[in-house]
């Protein structure tokens, strides 16, 4: 029998430990991560456990839009149960009854899952969207993202424009001084600003403040144009070992011109082919999943990414 119990603080080292060594956890499912939305969100995240021994851990808090509901996790791109294992499917049902009866208790009816998506894991592993399904759950949105696989060759014409980028006087380098990020910071807010009238999700502030929680989990790679001034930028999070993810991507008109970007996501290729298999460019879809920005997907496309699926599911009870 598991029993579903409270996440503490005294819980952080274990609960990221646990998440490091399972097989599906991601960076955005540790407590370093998601100790950065501080107050918030009320915290409702379990760790569930037979007897002594952590089986699993599910990131969750109050669902924004309805009080009596729990989503896992409203800080989080994605939550979902983690387990030590794949495929650990009759376990990944059994805790999700476990976290039910919890949040029963609690005066909870109901838990919202915004599943990771498949390429997270170095072998697919859907279980806990299984269960939810077997469990009764309801599709209430699904996200297209596009995932480019590394060890894929890179189209001519991608390669041809990149290479103009640099035949231009574009270079590409990871950033090294703190300073970079609040030019690029700037430079994203710009970007943003001039064509869809909207501001960066994270200030500067919250920006250096991921920097320093995620260390080496993220990093800043930078165009520079032939005049030394920034042109282009992209930040990366790591989701997991092998899982890199454009967070943002910012050009200037004068570095759309000169193929910056193009440059930039050839070097970002080339910088994490010997680390990563796989880079995400985010999701290309609106309104709850069911509009898409076809002008997007087909601009993250022609740097080769294919269309992957986020479920979110919705389990009332």
């Amino acid at each position: 029998m598991l029993t579903a119990r409270r996440y503490t603080d005294d819980d952080a080292a274990r609960w990221d430990e646990f998440v490091r060594a399972s097989a599906r956890g991601t960076a955005l499912h540790t407590r370093r991560f998601l100790r950065y939305h501080g107050a918030r969100f009320d915290d409702r995240s379990l760790v569930i456990t037979r007897g002594d021994r952590w089986e699993a851990v599910l990131p969750a808090a109050t669902d924004p839009r309805r009080a009596d509901a729990v989503l896992s996790h409203p800080g989080a791109t994605w939550g979902g149960v983690i387990t030590p294992r794949i495929a650990q499917t009759a376990l990944a049902e059994e805790a999700l009854r476990a976290a039910q009866a919890h949040w029963s208790r609690e005066g909870a009816r109901a838990l919202t899952v915004r599943a990771p998506m498949a390429h997270l894991s170095a072998q697919a592993d859907e279980s806990d969207v299984h269960a939810l399904y077997r469990l009764g759950a309801q599709s209430v949105r699904c996200d297209l993202w596009s995932v480019v696989h590394l060890d894929r060759p890179r189209r001519r014409d991608d390669i041809a424009s990149a290479r103009r980028g640099a035949r231009l006087g574009v270079t590409v380098a990871p950033a090294r001084d703190p300073a970079d990020y609040a030019a690029y910071h700037a430079l994203l807010r710009d970007t943003l600003r001039a064509r869809h009238d909207v501001a960066p999700t994270h200030s500067l502030d919250e920006l250096l403040d991921l920097r320093e929680r995620l260390g080496d989990a993220q990093e800043l790679w930078l165009a520079r144009l032939p005049d030394g001034t920034l042109g282009a930028g992209a930040w990366l999070l790591w989701h997991r070992d092998d899982v890199a993810h454009t967070q943002y991507l910012a050009a200037s008109e004068a570095a759309r011109e000169l193929r910056a970007l193009d440059a930039l996501l050839e070097g970002v290729f080339e910088g994490l082919s010997p680390r990563a298999r796989c880079l995400s460019f985010g999701t290309s879809t609106e309104r709850d999943g069911r509009a898409l920005n076809a002008p997007l997907m087909a601009f993250k496309g022609k740097f080769g990414g294919g269309a992957a699926l986020q479920h979110f599911l919705r389990w009332e009870w």
